[in-house]
């Protein structure tokens, strides 16, 4: 009778045994299917971002952006579903409790909500890009807009370095990818960052919804570089969403027939004043350094006319060749043929030396201005889509064919940011 009650007694811990075993593999099945799906989910938001990464340049246009924000809107929900999945199971919420294991959920978790917020950010952006260029039925770039813009990029990137998190006590694959993440986050911050010092440079140029008088030294790519010479120049008033050309011509007009004592290093004096940096206008530029060029072109235009200006801009002729591309084809008198983003630079570094190849170059320089003021007039007087103009004109920034001086030292301090 006892050896019966201990079988029957052994039989039942079994079942009992055998239960707990059906359920622990369930259990861990069920958890091992949710870790299994978020990694899935996990997986399609990075191949997302990966897209949307390498087709950031078709954010310039409408469809393009249209584009990015249906892979970005996809990022955003399989990010979200990667959490649901892990946080789906009792089994791995009560794991987040265990030494280091728990951690690794935790951080994964964390790593899916913080890629969230990232789309989310990324999906703000450009629906306030989407708003700025239809801002305007006409085409123009107002300080307003420029203002509401600049809001949005300054709350995206707010939101965007808070999820910049230390990896801490995680290891293998999640730890990468926190790595991995925090890399990009730190980059997006930069160059966020440089869109709004870009935005503030562009308030500026537009006279914060007031007026602005700028200095334009257009020149060749190699005047642009150390010891290259400025030979022309416009006077723009820009107020509002209008440009006009004030005035232009060769910089032997503004020359000064005695130096200009401006603030500058004593190696800055010794080696460029004998060359006439704070005289005459062809040595301006023999520094390199466009902050303390912009700000001896900007004193020695007034000492010769009397007008103070708000900014200096030197560009020179990829940048130019840019903006046509924006403006399209310009006429020209004298030049055979209409000058386009493609042959722009063929023209004027190359048929006009050949036109004039010995001799006085004043025709040259003659037709150098004519091109530079046709721009300008044409950039007064069209409508143009913005966000293709303003690429246009960062996208010469890096190669240093669009150089900048302001007078006001926040926006200088901005320039030299960017």
């Amino acid at each position: 009778m006892k050896r019966y009650d201990f079988r029957r007694h052994r039989l039942k811990w079994t079942w009992v045994l055998g239960v707990l075993v059906v359920l622990i593999l369930i259990l861990a099945g069920l958890a091992a299917y949710s870790a299994l799906n978020a990694r899935s989910h996990a997986l399609r938001a990075l191949s997302e971002f990966h897209y949307v990464e390498r087709n950031l340049s078709s954010a310039s246009t409408t469809s393009g952006r249209a584009n990015l924000e249906s892979h970005l809107d996809m990022a955003l929900r399989e990010s979200q579903a990667a959490n649901n999945s892990l946080n789906s199971t009792v089994v791995l919420s009560a794991v987040q409790w265990v030494p280091y294991l728990g951690g690794e959920i935790k951080g994964a978790s964390t790593l899916f909500t913080d890629a969230a917020s990232a789309a989310s950010s990324g999906l703000d952006i450009l629906h306030a890009i989407d708003k700025f260029q239809t801002s305007d039925a006409r085409g123009v770039i107002s300080n307003v807009s420029l203002i509401s813009l600049q809001r949005e990029v300054a709350v995206a990137t707010k939101t965007i370095s808070s999820l910049d998190r230390p990896v801490g006590d995680l290891f293998g694959p999640v730890a990468r990818e926190r790595t991995a993440f925090d890399e990009k986050v730190a980059r997006a911050v930069r160059e966020l960052t440089n869109v709004s010092n870009g935005l503030s440079i562009g308030r500026s140029l537009l006279g914060n919804g007031g007026s602005s008088t700028v200095l334009a030294l257009p020149e060749n790519n190699a005047e642009m570089r150390d010891q290259g010479a400025i030979l022309s120049y416009s006077l723009v008033r820009i107020h509002g969403t209008s440009l006009s050309v004030l005035r232009s011509g060769t910089v032997a007009d503004i020359n000064l027939t005695s130096p200009l004592d401006v603030p500058a290093s004593a190696g800055t004096k010794a080696f460029f004043y004998g060359n006439g940096a704070n005289e005459i206008y062809q040595s301006v530029n023999s520094t390199a350094d466009f902050s303390w060029t912009g700000a001896t072109a900007a004193a020695m235009f007034k000492k010769a006319t009397g007008i103070k200006v708000d900014a200096v801009i030197a560009l020179d002729v990829p940048t130019m060749a840019a903006l046509v591309g924006v403006t399209g084809p310009l006429t020209i008198p004298g030049i055979p043929e209409q000058l386009t983003s493609a042959n722009f630079s063929t023209v004027v570094l190359h048929d006009l030396y050949a036109q004039y190849p010995v001799g006085t170059q004043v025709p040259r320089k003659t037709e150098l201005n004519h091109i530079a003021t046709a721009l300008l007039q044409r950039l007064r007087s069209a409508r143009h889509d913005q966000v293709a103009f303003l690429r246009a004109l960062a996208g010469q920034i890096p190669g240093r064919h669009l150089l900048m001086w302001s007078a006001t030292p926040s926006v200088e301090e901005a320039i030299v940011d960017l």
